[in-house]
């Protein structure tokens, strides 16, 4: 055996002896193991980013206060002394904004009678009795928890709305401390800081969550934090925040299959089978033990709890029935379709789709499986991640026999948001073509967010099919560059083998 074998072996039995010696010091001495943890840790960096993140956050609070004193001031519906009190037109100047008044006739009244009248929530409202708004609670118990928490009878609405504008304005931050995990590299910090300033002024975002309070936060919010974890790898943690999110609004359980099969997926390659489906049905089971937490006492007392907490999704119907809508009510994508001209066969073959909750179905279990076999593969990066989850939120809301209202997009304009600035950022390579890149998203995110407020109600799910769409070509495109750098990579490797 030559000296140089010997010498790498001798480093090899001293590697492991230190790997041995910290793993001794870990379970004798776990002080000392905190202090390594805390010394390991960029100081530097975590101040900059929590500077940054409450910089974010502070104008978002501002840009949306003003936003929502400016519209009760100059566009409101019926005059009232206070300001704040004040509820806003739903098309103001003609634009078809589609505000509604939820705020005031819904959530509040639904406070207002659990502070003054002991309101309890989660009661059907039966045929033959008087029509009556406490019996149309159907939201999770997080989203009335939220509405009361700094309003209380006799104080300004905007104090009820607070914590809607707090949730909000804390996406910003989110969206900067995802993109700058996502894109590495020295401009990961400027694109980082872009996105969140894209949210900090989305319209969408503004409009229907700074100015009429709607209910899509706080679960936004914790679907944030969700994906977080999950490009951190920490599964436990995101199927905490996961059920947090579905315990404020029902969007979030759309999200269990395919980040279920994208862990599961990743485990399998990681660990083998039979330890993957342990650990990710533990993490299931982490999932439903926080719902049923948070679901005391209401999950006892009422038998109608988890029957509403499902009622949202619309009624199953086995017909070729395209709807008109009323004007309260949400647009199927059957009828968008209608409205654009598109008619006969073609028509009825997607109204019994949306009708019948197949073709939600099958969307989501089509882009399910894409999750699992492309973790599998190891093919899954953090920007594909962003660009699936986008196409699979937006799909399965808009082929809801339900339908979407126009305030819905304000859950998906975040993601849309990570999804955009991540995938173009996979092409700046300097200074200027990162001025170039994120020129395009700038550009892109604001068309999009100021075209939906825009457009008649009629053509919002289109306008977010058409944005699918787009997402799906960047995805296409991405993915082709992606494999010819890897491929000139492995080339690179094998012709620098050769050489030796």
């Amino acid at each position: 055996m030559s000296e140089d074998s010997l010498s790498d072996d001798n480093q090899l039995i001293e590697s492991l002896r230190t790997i041995e010696g910290e793993k001794t010091t870990i379970v004798t001495n776990p002080i000392q193991f905190f202090r390594k943890k805390l010394n390991e840790i960029n100081w530097r960096d975590v101040g900059v980013s929590l500077l940054i993140f409450s910089f974010l956050f502070s104008l978002s609070i501002l840009v949306r206060l003003l936003s929502a004193f400016y519209f009760r001031k100059f566009l409101y519906i019926d005059y009232i002394n206070i300001v704040w009190n004040r509820e806003v037109q739903l098309t103001p100047n003609n634009v078809p904004l589609m505000g509604f008044t939820d705020f005031p006739n819904y959530y509040l009244e639904w406070a207002r009678a659990w502070f003054e009248e002991g309101w309890r929530p989660y009661r059907t409202w039966v045929e033959g009795e008087p029509w009556n708004i406490l019996n149309l609670y159907s939201y999770p118990p997080l989203f009335l928890y939220s509405v009361t928490l700094f309003w209380r009878p006799g104080m300004r609405f905007v104090f009820g709305a607070l914590p809607i504008v707090f949730a909000d304005a804390l996406c910003s931050g989110m969206i900067y401390l995802i993109i700058k995990e996502v894109v590495k590299g020295k401009h990961s910090q400027i694109i980082a800081i872009v996105g969140g300033l894209l949210m900090v002024i989305s319209p969408i975002n503004v409009i229907y969550e700074g100015v009429y309070w709607f209910n899509l936060q706080p679960v936004t919010l914790f679907t944030l934090i969700t994906f977080y974890f999950i490009i951190k790898k920490r599964w436990w943690q995101a199927f905490v925040w996961l059920a947090l999110a579905f315990l404020a609004k029902q969007n979030a359980i759309f999200l269990i299959l395919p980040l279920f099969l994208f862990m599961l997926g990743e485990k399998i390659r990681e660990k083998g089978l039979r330890k993957s489906l342990i650990e990710s049905f533990a993490n299931v089971g982490i999932f439903l033990g926080v719902c049923f937490v948070f679901s005391i006492p209401w999950i006892f007392l009422t038998k109608d709890y988890i029957p509403l907490l499902f009622s949202l999704g619309g009624n199953i119907e086995l017909t070729t029935t395209i709807y008109e809508p009323a004007f309260t009510q949400s647009i199927r994508f059957s009828w968008a379709i209608y409205v654009l001209g598109i008619e006969g066969w073609f028509a009825k073959i997607i109204a019994f789709g949306i009708n019948s909750m197949l073709l939600m179905i099958t969307s989501a279990i089509a882009i399910s499986i894409v999750f699992f076999f492309r973790s599998y593969r190891n093919k899954l990066d953090n920007i594909e991640f962003f660009e699936l989850t986008s196409i699979y939120t937006v799909i399965v809301h808009i082929f809801m026999p339900r339908g979407v209202f126009k305030f819905y997009s304000a859950y998906y304009a975040p993601i849309i948001t990570i999804t955009i600035v991540t995938s173009l950022a996979f092409y700046i390579r300097n200074w200027r073509t990162t001025g170039l890149w994120l020129t395009i998203a700038i550009l892109f995110l604001l068309c999009f967010g100021l075209g939906h407020l825009w457009i008649p109600r009629d053509g919002t799910p289109l306008l977010l099919f058409i944005v699918c769409l787009i997402i799906a070509i960047l995805m296409g495109i991405r993915t082709i560059f992606k494999n010819r750098i890897t491929k000139k990579k492995s080339n690179s490797i094998l012709s620098l083998d050769s050489s030796f």
